[in-house]
């Protein structure tokens, strides 16, 4: 071991003293000398960088060597080439041969289909006495393969046909496109217990049996079957080609979606009964029973005593293979011993890529009153807040998604937009005309058309490794010529919506809510977060018109995770607006259980 020790140092000095290897230290840089055997370096593009002088190894020197080239060939110096390399002991000194800067003088059609060419960009103009842009072509080739591909040619090839080189530096050629065999989709392939029934799956990936190939429907396969709770992907998904046919192979388990879960409200000092107020909030949703995606929803909550709330919904997509589906939702809301409010809607739904919608629907609500204070009548001689109303509507909804997750997203971004325009109709209440103050409904318009706006804008950022930011808007406006009724209005507030305040108390007829999250992700499903939810609200009513614009803040935290059990969230939030200031005694808790079935 010594002698052989000794051997090396011998070898190591000599290779030092050959000016080969430095006695000491790190290896010597490798020197790059390039020498221009026409033209300058002022010819070249500024953009374009000129290679450094030393690099770490022999390899690193001539990668840089072939990737200057090739970003010459990028910029139209078609004949830049090294005509010779010289080793030396410090490394390399190339002589490269730049050539002329080329423009076209022509690229014509060639055997492309006029349809395809005008889809991809190209416009014979722009290669008729124009400046070579070699990025430009290399693009417009690629696209006329995607297009091809798309249209049932997933092998096909772009090219020049016999382009012909004219001094000084001008290139003429044609486009070369070889399609190949014409495929089309066969089947798709289940491989596993597939939770899903094939009319299902082909009408939500929107692929027919016996179409053409289309790469682009192909390769969103993977994500939109991603989006899908009730389903998950064992592997990604595989494409066969055998002769002129493709059959795409799914590797599919089922998922639990089916759901239950509840939320526990703690609001000590309550802002709606001055003390210790417990909410609770049921919620049951059933997906995917029969193989078709269908969908079954029910939610039971208690936002304060004697005011309870229940709400239905339901929904069946792609009917009879299309893209269409329906849905169905019906709610009832009885606040305390003053009025109960029902509301129905029936949709029929345009669906989209990626769990995306339109919708067209049809509902109607309507509100009766469950008491009258007489006395409160002949003391303030007019009507009280909340009355009788009809309301008829038609309205449109649509729902967008372009996120990475959907149950808890790192970026990307998803909107939902709903607006209605209908009939609202107050009816004289019987209570009301039997003692004897029917003059009052004189004062009020009875008949006026109403619209209602509700939007739901979301985006998100990745922070660093596991850090996530959130930003969102909520909002809702009522418009009207005449002035709304409180029992018209929106209910605000609580964990879902404003948080840092009590479940449903805060009314209004226009209000937009700005959040801004910060969560550290510590699992797939699970994170800690930090918020702060700031509001515009305004609650004018017919009974209260001079109530100014509030601006209600909540801030909190709180923490998501999962266990084999299911997930569990527990969040703290406070709440200030105008005569309610912030109380850290006072924080609003929330416990939430999610389980998957």
């Amino acid at each position: 071991m010594k002698y052989c020790s000794k051997y090396w140092m011998i070898v190591a000095c000599w290779l030092g003293s050959a000016g080969l290897l430095p006695l000491y230290g790190q290896p010597a840089p490798i020197t790059l000398d390039l020498v221009l055997l026409d033209g300058t370096a002022d010819a070249l593009p500024r953009r374009l960088p000129w290679p450094e002088a030393a690099y770490p190894d022999s390899a690193a020197a001539l990668a840089a060597l072939s990737q200057f080239v090739t970003a010459l060939h990028e910029e139209a110096f078609l004949e830049a080439g090294v005509d010779t390399l010289v080793a030396r002991a410090s490394g390399y000194a190339a002589l490269l041969h730049l050539g002329p800067r080329y423009a076209w003088l022509e690229l014509r059609p060639g055997n492309a289909p006029s349809a395809w060419l005008e889809q991809a960009g190209y416009r014979e103009r722009r290669f008729r006495g124009q400046p070579l842009q070699w990025a430009d072509w290399l693009a417009l080739r690629d696209q006329l393969a995607r297009i091809a591909a798309n249209n049932g040619y997933p092998f096909a090839r772009a090219g020049l046909a016999a382009p012909q080189l004219y001094a000084p530096g001008r290139i003429e050629a044609a486009i070369a496109l070889r399609q190949g065999p014409l495929v089309r989709l066969e089947s798709l392939k289940i491989e596993g217990e597939s939770p899903l029934q094939l009319t299902y799956l082909y009408a939500y990936l929107g692929i027919e049996p016996g179409e053409p190939y289309n790469e682009d429907k192909v390769r969103r396969v993977r994500d939109r079957l991603r989006e899908l709770p009730f389903v998950q992907l064992q592997r990604d998904p595989q494409v066969v080609f055998t002769g002129e046919t493709a059959v795409i192979e799914l590797y599919l388990a089922p998922k639990p979606a089916s759901r239950f879960d509840f939320i526990i409200g703690v609001l000590p000092n309550s802002a709606q009964t001055g003390r210790l107020l417990l909410t609770g909030q049921l919620e049951g949703e059933v997906q995917n029973t029969f193989g078709r995606g269908e969908r079954l929803a029910a939610r039971f909550e208690q936002p304060r005593p004697q005011t309870q709330e229940l709400s239905l919904a339901g929904g069946y997509p792609y009917l009879l293979g299309t893209p269409f589906g329906v849905d169905a939702a019906f709610n009832l809301y009885r606040r305390d011993t003053n009025f109960l409010n029902t509301d129905w809607r029936v949709g029929l739904s345009y669906l989209l890529a990626g769990g995306d919608y339109f919708q067209a629907f049809v509902g109607a609500q309507a509100t009766s009153l469950l008491s009258v204070d007489s006395a409160a009548l002949a003391r303030l001689a007019r009507l009280p807040d909340t009355l009788d109303v009809r309301r008829s509507a038609f309205g449109l909804e649509y729902a967008l998604r372009r996120l990475d997750y959907r149950f808890n997203p790192r970026q990307g971004w998803s909107l939902w937009l709903r607006g209605s325009a209908g009939l609202r109709n107050i009816r004289p209440n019987s209570r009301i005309v039997g003692f004897g103050f029917e003059n009052l409904y004189e004062t009020l318009t009875l008949r006026a058309t109403q619209f209602r706006l509700e939007t739901d804008l979301a985006a998100y950022w990745p922070l660093g490794l596991r850090g996530v930011a959130k930003l969102g808007l909520r909002g809702g406006s009522i418009l009207s010529k005449a002035p709304t009724l409180a029992n018209e209005q929106f209910r605000i507030g609580g964990a879902r919506l404003l948080r840092g305040f009590d479940e449903q108390s805060v009314f209004a007829r226009h209000f937009a809510i700005a959040t801004l999250e910060y969560r550290f992700l510590l699992g797939q499903n699970a994170y800690f977060f930090l918020f702060a939810d700031q509001a515009a609200v305004d609650a004018r009513s017919a009974g209260r018109p001079e109530i100014p614009i509030d601006y209600p803040l909540g801030l909190g935290a709180g923490i998501s995770f999962e266990t084999r059990a299911g997930l569990f969230g527990l969040s703290l939030a406070l709440g200030r607006r105008s005569g309610l200031p912030l109380d850290p005694g006072a924080p609003k808790v929330h416990l939430g259980y999610v389980s998957l079935f």
